[in-house]
């Protein structure tokens, strides 16, 4: 078994924690720095439930990865 983002703290099962912050800070120097494109666009929504919210983190480390390249344009974002 394989738990993708959990939080647990045994070792009895694997596990993959997701640091979205640094991936998407690699993405848009890659995308942005390295392949030249002048802007990125966004398309994605969260799923939403009692507890949870998924979707929100990776849509806002995205946006200030965008702004510390002076790269974020809001008309391109959709949620």
């Amino acid at each position: 078994m394989l738990f993708i983002g959990s939080d647990r703290r045994d070792y009895q099962y694997d596990r993959i924690i997701m640091y979205y912050r640094e991936g998407l800070n690699q993405m848009v120097k890659y995308i942005l720095d390295d392949k030249g494109y002048g802007s990125l666009g966004y398309i994605g929504g969260y799923y939403e439930t009692e507890h949870l919210i998924i979707g929100k983190t990776r849509h806002l480390e995205l946006i200030n990865a965008l702004k510390q390249h002076d790269a974020y344009n809001e008309a391109r974002f959709s949620v």
